[in-house]
């Protein structure tokens, strides 16, 4: 039964760059609104242009029913709470990619090289946003819970090696030491979706996306009220590759 959903319930998909210059200063920790020096902006519009056009963020997902998956991550009060009525599970992990982190390491010039490495933090915020509307895509009937990481908000973050165990990290170029739990790149983030059926309770309030992007046809989320390209039907358009 666990080779069956592996087979038919692994998918590879590579995600629009979104990143914009407030979500950059986000990452720095610069309040919004507030002003920058003339030259740390001008790295961060530069910045943003360069991500556009080179950064290649990539998801990977897993699915499986919640007795197999929960077998893989072991006792979690945590998690369990956050599964209770669950019907399948997403274990998921995304990742800015080598190539940016290089770029960053090779960037010589300490000021432009912070602006690189805020980037990537805000491409991997925006990734699990991603993350949760092309889930919603593809299991367009049912709800989708709000994620779990592991080390955030009480849940384990020794719930990582279940997370290393349950999804090819290697295909999507992402490698984790098991004894520290970190991952490179740094800019990886890894997530648990519970999946339930639409019959009964209430949505889950869902996190409204402020980046206004001409790639946003790419989004899977058909009825964003923020889109500027028009909603393409054809999941094509976002590069999905089942594995």
């Amino acid at each position: 039964m666990i080779a069956d959903f592996i087979r038919f319930d692994t998918e590879v998909v590579r995600l629009a760059p979104i990143v914009t210059s407030d979500a950059i200063k986000r990452s720095m920790g610069i309040p919004d609104g507030e002003r920058v020096k003339k030259r740390l902006q001008r790295y961060i519009d530069e910045v943003v242009e360069i991500a556009r056009a080179k950064a290649s963020p990539r998801l990977i997902w897993r699915c499986g029913d919640v007795e197999t998956v929960k077998g893989f991550f072991g006792s979690s009060r945590r998690l369990d709470k956050a599964l209770r009525g669950a019907d399948r599970v997403a274990v998921t992990a995304s990742t800015v990619g080598r190539d940016w982190e290089a770029r960053a390491l090779r960037e010589k010039d300490p000021i432009k090289a912070y602006a690189l490495e805020s980037a990537s933090t805000a491409l991997a915020r925006a990734s699990l946003l991603q993350t949760g509307r092309a889930l919603k895509q593809c299991y367009f009937a049912s709800r989708i819970g709000l994620s779990l990481s592991p080390g955030n908000e009480g849940v384990p973050l020794s719930l990582q090696r279940g997370v290393a165990e349950f999804l090819p990290l290697e295909r999507i170029g992402v490698s984790m030491d098991l004894e520290s739990l970190f991952m490179r790149p740094l800019a990886s983030v890894t997530a648990i979706f519970p999946i339930r059926s639409q019959e009964g309770g209430e949505e889950e309030p869902v996190e409204l996306c402020d980046e206004t992007l001409p790639n946003c046809s790419r989004c899977p989320s058909a009825g964003c009220q923020l889109r500027v390209d028009p909603y393409l039907s054809n999941r094509n358009q976002i590069s999905n590759t089942n594995i």
